[in-house]
């Protein structure tokens, strides 16, 4: 939908700029642990194929959105699996571990700690 209102912001004479972003998933995960063999699990070989997979997904998704003609700066597209947005959220989690929002409990625990509800 986005790309046809940019179609028309551009037909009217505006200067529009879209940037594709692309999101590293769970199910990506799954789906290379299915398709590796079972018994030894190595986590740097596990992180190479699930990056590799990525990149695989974003090219196939460029290349439909291409062929459909869709306008993009697809340089600039956004991946959450770039080494910065990557640096970012585990500083994220290193604030909330500290903060004590976080802990090593498999247990649930309060989402309000003012309210103290589940």
């Amino acid at each position: 939908h986005q790309d046809v209102f940019l179609k028309v912001n551009m037909m009217q004479g505006k200067g529009v700029a879209y940037a594709p972003d692309y999101y590293y998933t769970p199910a990506l995960e799954r789906r290379v642990l299915n398709s590796q063999k079972e018994g030894s699990f190595d986590s740097l070989r596990f992180r190479r194929q699930c990056r590799r997979e990525f990149q695989h997904e974003v090219e196939y998704r460029q290349q439909q959105l291409h062929a459909l003609g869709i306008f993009g700066d697809w340089e600039s597209a956004g991946k959450n699996l770039d080494p910065r947005h990557e640096a970012k959220i585990i500083t994220s989690f290193g604030k909330l571990r500290e903060l004590g929002y976080l802990n090593k409990d498999r247990k649930s625990g309060y989402w309000c700690q003012k309210c103290i509800s589940p």
